[in-house]
C-alpha cells in the first residue's frame, strides 16, 4: 500500500505509547474499504488494531441515494479542460475523485 510507510512512521516512530490497556487507542476511518478478507488495507489495519470493530454506514458498495455519480472518460490531454467544463455545469459543492 502506498501510504503504509508513512502510517508506520507515525505510529511506531513518533513517541506514541504502545497500544493496549492503559496505552494508545488507535482508530482508523475510511470512506471505502476493499472487499475480501485478504486485502492489503485490512492486513495493514490488523497490524495496528487490537480487537477491531467495524461499523458500516449505508449500503456496502453503493452510493447514497442523495448522491449523483457521473463518470467521464477523457483523453489525457483534455482532462483539465473537461474537469473545468463539468464543474461549471454543477451548482453548489462538488467532490471530484480522479485516477
Amino acid at each position: 500500500m502506498g501510504f503504509e510507510p508513512q502510517i508506520r512512521d507515525i505510529v511506531e516512530g513518533s513517541g506514541m505509547p504502545p497500544s493496549g490497556p492503559g496505552g494508545r487507542q488507535t482508530m482508523m476511518f475510511s470512506a471505502t474499504w476493499p472487499a475480501g478478507r485478504f486485502n492489503n488495507v485490512r492486513q495493514i489495519a490488523d497490524s495496528f488494531l487490537v480487537n477491531p470493530a467495524m461499523l458500516t454506514v449505508g449500503r456496502v458498495g453503493g452510493a447514497s441515494e442523495s448522491v449523483t455519480q457521473k463518470v467521464a472518460y477523457v483523453e489525457g490531454r483534455r482532462k483539465t479542460a473537461a474537469a473545468i467544463e463539468l464543474l461549471r455545469e454543477v451548482p453548489g459543492k462538488t467532490i471530484v475523485f480522479v485516477n
